[in-house]
């Protein structure tokens, strides 16, 4: 995706990163409000593998892009879908990372109940004893038996998926002692002018 991820990595690691409750992890405030050349370079990109024929002078559109660091917890790996239109997801762990996985629904009119639980284990993880962590993976488990993995993405060193944001999907668990890291990027709406 980049041609030099390094570069890429070394701009990420200058970034200050929060718990902030999306993820099993740390994100870095929106990469707009970072570095705004390098937040239209990815999007721009992004959008241009949706629309190759389309000048990127005559498109505006509003995204939500930000440097991620996942930390390895079994409780990870909740099916999910995002808000917006295109989630695109960057690996930028040099060596392979845990990639994701494409899901599809198995019922119709299901309630997913317990995604904000998911959202309190991951902003307080610190706070929960091992028998409310145990709680939290039976209702991980509840929550993407409802599912049906479709497809699989490795982890690949500067390889970029996207797919449509109402997309059910999930990340793949990570080995123990090892961050993944990505650029996410959800954009919300695209113009064309």
């Amino acid at each position: 995706f980049f041609s030099d991820p390094y570069k890429i990595i070394k701009i990420g690691n200058s970034f200050k990163y929060s718990y902030q409750g999306a993820i099993r992890g740390v994100r870095s405030e929106p990469l707009h409000t970072l570095d705004q050349d390098l937040f239209e370079t990815i999007n721009l990109k992004i959008i241009n593998n949706f629309y190759p024929n389309i000048n990127c002078h005559n498109i505006t559109y509003k995204a939500m892009t930000y440097f991620q660091k996942s930390e390895y917890d079994i409780n990870d790996g909740w099916v999910h879908n995002d808000p917006g239109i295109i989630t695109a997801i960057i690996y930028l762990t040099p060596e392979e990372t845990a990639g994701t996985s494409i899901y599809k629904i198995k019922y119709k009119d299901i309630n997913l109940p317990n995604q904000y639980k998911k959202q309190d284990y991951f902003t307080n993880f610190n706070k929960y004893s091992i028998k409310q962590k145990a709680n939290i993976q039976k209702l991980k488990l509840e929550n993407n038996s409802y599912f049906e993995k479709t497809a699989s993405f490795n982890g690949e060193f500067n390889r970029m998926i996207a797919f449509k944001s109402n997309q059910w999907h999930a990340a793949e668990l990570q080995k123990e002692n090892k961050d993944r890291v990505v650029i996410i990027s959800f954009i919300e709406e695209i113009k064309f002018i």
